[in-house]
């Protein structure tokens, strides 16, 4: 299997936590973004959306980090993807990071406090105003969710929790309140306390 990324995609990163997590081999292909890789003709006909991850597993092609998440873990027996009920609480949180958390919130903020400034561009305020109010709404949601559990579903490491707290060091370096819920706090502290998650943190 092969997966194409970037180092500093937090939904890369959910991915090469889960192929560390269940020792999968897993060729990595760097997709140089600042050159403009992903919009070359060979990289459009594995993802038209032009975006990182992609994983190919032969003639097999899958796009989008949570997807490619859950099909790691289909490879083996493991806690991260479990084969009862739990199995749909993790994908409601698949479904409530990519429409709320990351989409609305996080990456609103993130996309123009980093990446405008980064390709010359001025951040636009209204944006990162309705941005931080995405994220009180959905951090409270989260911090509530996190009250008197360890994780987001089960007693264990999830890939419910790769999934959402792959969005958190991406808040902090977006200037995100993230340190007014402490129950968010404590969590993302267990979860960099776990080898594959720190393992896959990319080098600075």
């Amino acid at each position: 299997m092969r997966l194409y990324y970037h180092p500093f995609s937090n939904n890369c990163r959910r991915v090469v936590a889960v192929a560390k997590h269940l020792n999968l081999d897993l060729e990595t292909e760097f997709v140089d973004l600042e050159k403009g890789e992903q919009q070359s003709e060979a990289f459009l006909g594995l993802n038209p959306n032009a975006k990182v991850p992609v994983l190919t597993d032969g003639d097999f092609v899958l796009t989008e980090g949570n997807a490619i998440m859950a099909y790691l873990a289909s490879k083996k027996d493991n806690d991260l993807w479990p084969k009862d009920e739990r199995r749909y609480e993790i994908m409601r949180w698949f479904n409530w990071e990519a429409a709320h958390f990351q989409c609305e919130a996080v990456g609103r903020v993130a996309y123009q406090r980093i990446i405008v400034p980064m390709i010359g561009g001025t951040p636009n305020e209204m944006l990162i105003a309705s941005g931080e109010r995405f994220f009180e709404r959905f951090a409270k949601v989260l911090d509530t969710s996190l009250a008197g559990r360890e994780w987001l579903v089960g007693d264990a490491p999830s890939l419910a929790d790769f999934s959402v707290g792959s969005n958190l060091d991406l808040a902090l370096a977006a200037r995100l309140p993230v340190d007014q819920y402490s129950n968010i706090v404590a969590w993302h502290d267990r979860l960099n306390a776990v080898p594959a998650w720190s393992d896959s943190a990319p080098e600075t």
